[in-house]
């Protein structure tokens, strides 16, 4: 099917050189899920191979920095095998010398000029590979051939506790998504981050009647002053056990909540949250805890 669709948008150039794209995605979960959209699209609509290297995991001491693990550590790559450009990184030749941007880790919009056009920028590099890390902040103005973002999985390990988690849950249940680390409250300079406890009471769902499930960081290690009251004690509201993903890196188990988000009846998260918004947009829905709360305090 993706094969159909990529070779319908194809545009056909005279290549001065033959290069192939190498992906790194980097930041937050649905930040690279961003990169990985856009960069296929992008190569489907120039007819340019490319692969995926790298993806991105968070320091466990300090969220605001990243390192470097196999894009197969976080993703699947089956669906990317549908499409006849695309080449397993494990199959081709690249080293320092003929790979540009080997071992850089300048993100694309720190070498890239976005006032000028994209292509002619690689094509002259004159290198059988380019390495390009967080792709999607990079404005390219072409049309999506393939809607990426309901087709992306997580990689066997996390759909195998995935797949656990929801044997444990109800058949029906609804979803919170809280962010309430320093580094999401300094990036969008939140001073007085709204409390759990308030959202999960100004939250009205449709149906009332089934659990909610809170997608959040360390559920356990929320402060006393976002959430005062253990969440264990709380009545209708559930969320991961901690010795199922104890182990696990942030986006590791930011994937597995995005997982359950997608098949949540009803979701609601914060508007500032990349997570939140391609889970609404999952939903076809529109609904932000923290406009909304924000908007009744002001009224």
């Amino acid at each position: 099917m993706f094969t159909l669709l990529y070779k319908i948008y194809i545009i056909n150039f005279n290549y001065s050189f033959m290069f192939t794209i190498i992906f790194d995605t980097y930041s937050g979960l649905c930040n690279q899920m961003y990169d990985i959209h856009s960069g296929v699209n992008f190569c489907i609509t120039y007819n340019i191979p490319f692969t995926f290297r790298f993806a991105s995991f968070r320091s466990s001491t300090d969220l605001c920095k990243w390192f470097n693990v196999e894009f197969t550590e976080l993703f699947d790559t089956d669906f990317l095998s549908e499409i006849d450009l695309y080449k397993p990184y494990d199959t081709l030749d690249c080293n320092i010398k003929n790979t540009y941007n080997y071992n850089n880790d300048y993100r694309s919009i720190e070498w890239i000029d976005t006032e000028r056009a994209i292509f002619p920028q690689l094509d002259r590099i004159q290198k059988r590979y380019i390495v390009l890390r967080q792709f999607w902040s990079i404005p390219c103005n072409i049309t999506d051939s393939i809607f990426i973002y309901p087709i992306l999985t997580p990689c066997e390990k996390l759909m195998r506790i995935f797949k656990r988690i929801t044997q444990s849950l109800p058949p029906k249940y609804n979803l919170i998504h809280y962010r309430y680390e320093d580094d999401f409250n300094t990036h969008f300079k939140i001073v007085n981050p709204l409390k759990l406890c308030d959202i999960i009471s100004h939250v009205k769902f449709k149906d009332e009647n089934i659990p909610t499930y809170i997608a959040a960081n360390n559920v356990h290690k929320i402060p006393k002053s976002l959430l005062p009251v253990p969440i264990d004690t709380m009545e209708n509201i559930i969320y991961k056990s901690k010795d199922m993903v104890d182990k696990l890196n942030f986006e590791e188990a930011a994937f597995v909540d995005y997982m359950i988000g997608k098949n949540a009846v009803e979701f609601y998260g914060h508007h500032n949250s990349s997570f939140s918004t391609l889970i609404n947009s999952s939903h076809c829905t529109n609904n932000y805890y923290d406009l909304e709360m924000n908007a009744h305090i002001i009224k």
